[in-house]
């Protein structure tokens, strides 16, 4: 009765292995997964043989299944310290010489085994029918050398595995501890074997106690993808390029991700079975991964994102997400504009601004030469001047133009009240909305000159004596409702991409708003127009874009959009400094 069950649940356990090396075996696997497979095909000829050895009548047949079920044993354990090497990405640790000297000592071992009824080196043999009919094989002195070439490759390979997952793979851990634990069984059979608290033969005791293994190594295949979606990752992604790479599920559950991915972004450390969008916000908008976003850390930096599906057996198991940060390449891109924007902006200048005052120096100085009436050379130095002004405005749009390349956080609110310090503005009124201080990406001197100019734009151009002759004690019939009539208001203020200036005066005429930024467009006879078009291309430079339209109260708008804010509470709006001015760090 007793031989019968043990027969039986050798048996189970031999068909559980069958079952599950086909399994993997009929999926797209790496090679890790498929000396996996192979050592589990193993596993049903230890059984057999086992059988064999039992219900065997013959004394020399019994010992034959014997030292074919031991020999396959020997086989077995070196594969799983292969399998080990594989699954813990040091594939170049096998050589092709390696290769080969681990082929011949599994022949070495498996021969010596299979031979041993006949030199005696490893065990001596006898018949016992206690539980049950099986062979007895008592180790001779020699037999701890040769058990040592098991007992190592298995020590071995549970190190392997150990420090990977407490290591190198923390993304990996519960995938790699379910591969640890599944391999233990075998160990605690052994022991209990030697201790005499397991019966029959001992290879049939390990090849039951391995159907419990197998069982735990497969729901980890089933529950967490072990070798299907990671060993085509790592295949496809993880070892060709050396960008952020995360592998997620199709409810994306991080899976893995590469020693890249923990560097650009920590939260994705031991970041397994969390949710993406937890431990990397920005990478999810409406429940679905983004081709682009930007991170908004020390430096603001700008990713894009590739999405491979990961497919086996025809269905998605999951995605690899490779994460390219291309920060440096946007910025190129809007400096190659940039430039190319000032290029047609300096031909503009050469062929038409500067034309119309070199023809009235060359004909006044012509006039004067003929005539010798030298009264012609002062306008003919008028043009110079005027000529002069042309060159040092086009330089300094030049200069303001160039791209940030390093932009810093940067509150709004001081930038602008330094910026109003500076300015002239002994009629006008300052005003910040409440939610205008907030911090943004920028550089804090060429954001103040934005501020100057557009407070010294107001200042000159909508107060009301700037446009309708009145003076503060007599304000125009035609002045804006509600307009302090000593002088213009000037607020800050915030929208939903970034922010604006607006002022309370006369406005800009619908059909005049998209001009104002250009270079030259000016009111004034004796102004370049320089002021806006500066605002433009510091705009530009910081990879914004800038339009003017109505303001609240009739004046006009200036809207910057595109800006990156960070979304910060009051506190930590308060860590971030102001701009520096003439050595004094502004408060705000």
């Amino acid at each position: 009765m007793e031989a019968s069950l043990y027969v039986v649940a050798v048996l189970v356990s031999s068909g559980l292995a069958v079952s599950v090396a086909t399994w993997l075996w009929s999926h797209d696997l790496d090679r890790a997964a498929r000396v996996f497979a192979l050592m589990l095909s193993l596993y049903p000829l230890v059984g057999l043989f086992v059988v064999g050895e039992i219900v065997a009548t013959d004394r020399t047949l019994a010992i034959a299944f014997f030292v074919l079920h031991a020999a396959v044993v020997a086989v077995i354990v070196p594969l799983w310290f292969l399998f080990a090497i594989r699954y813990t990405d040091r594939g170049h640790w096998l050589t092709r010489p390696r290769l080969l000297a681990f082929g011949g000592l599994l022949a070495v071992l498996a021969a010596i085994q299979l031979t041993d009824p006949i030199h005696g080196l490893v065990y001596e043999y006898a018949i016992t029918t206690d539980p049950f009919h099986h062979v007895a094989a008592t180790p001779t002195p020699l037999f701890p050398i040769f058990a040592l070439f098991q007992t190592v490759p298995y020590l071995g390979a549970m190190g392997l595995l150990g420090y990977h997952a407490a290591v190198e793979a923390p993304a990996k851990r519960k995938r790699t501890l379910a591969l640890i634990v599944g391999f233990l069984p075998p160990l605690f059979t052994v022991a209990g074997w030697n201790a005499g608290v397991i019966p029959g033969p001992l290879d049939g005791a390990s090849n039951i106690a391995s159907a419990w293994s197998l069982a735990f190594v497969a729901w980890a295949v089933f529950r967490y993808q072990l070798f299907d979606i990671l060993s085509l990752a790592r295949k496809r992604v993880f070892e060709d390029l050396r960008d952020p790479i995360v592998v997620v599920d199709p409810d994306r559950r991080i899976l893995d991700v590469n020693r890249a991915a923990v560097g650009t972004f920590p939260a994705l450390a031991d970041a397994d079975s969390a949710k993406l969008e937890e431990r990397l916000p920005p990478i999810v908008e409406d429940d679905t991964i983004v081709q682009s976003f930007t991170d908004y850390g020390e430096e603001s930096r700008e990713f894009e994102v590739s999405i491979s599906p990961l497919v086996t057996a025809g269905d998605t198991q999951g995605y690899g997400l490779v994460i390219r940060d291309v920060t440096a390449i946007n910025r190129q891109i809007r400096d190659l504009k940039q430039q190319s924007a000032q290029l047609e902006r300096f031909a503009s200048t050469l062929s038409h601004d500067l034309r119309n005052p070199l023809n009235v120096a060359n004909g006044r100085s012509e006039l004067a030469l003929e005539t010798g009436d030298l009264s012609h050379l002062e306008a003919t130095l008028d043009a110079q001047q005027r000529m002069g002004q042309i060159i040092d405005d086009v330089l300094a749009l030049s200069r303001e133009g160039r791209t940030i390349d390093e932009p810093e956080r940067v509150r709004l609110k001081p930038v602008f009240e330094d910026a109003w310090a500076s300015t002239a503005t002994p009629s006008a009124t300052e005003e910040i909305e409440p939610d205008a201080d907030v911090v943004v990406y920028a550089d804090p001197g060429r954001l103040q000159n934005v501020f100057e100019n557009l407070i010294r734009n107001a200042v000159e151009h909508a107060s009301p004596t700037a446009d309708d002759g009145a003076t503060d004690d007599e304000p125009s019939d035609d002045q804006p409702a509600g307009r302090d009539a000593t002088g213009v208001t000037i607020t800050l203020g915030r929208h939903a991409e970034g922010f604006y200036v607006e002022d309370d005066g006369p406005g800009v005429p619908a059909d005049e708003r998209e001009r104002v930024f250009e270079y030259a467009y000016t009111t004034e006879e004796t102004g370049t127009g320089l002021g806006l078009a500066i605002v433009d291309a510091i705009a530009s430079a910081h990879g914004w874009s800038v339009s003017m339209t109505e303001g609240s109260r009739g004046g006009a708008r200036v809207v910057f959009s595109g800006v990156d804010i960070v979304e910060a509470g009051p506190e930590a709006v308060e860590e971030v400094p102001g701009v520096v001015t003439d050595g004094r760090e502004s408060t705000g």
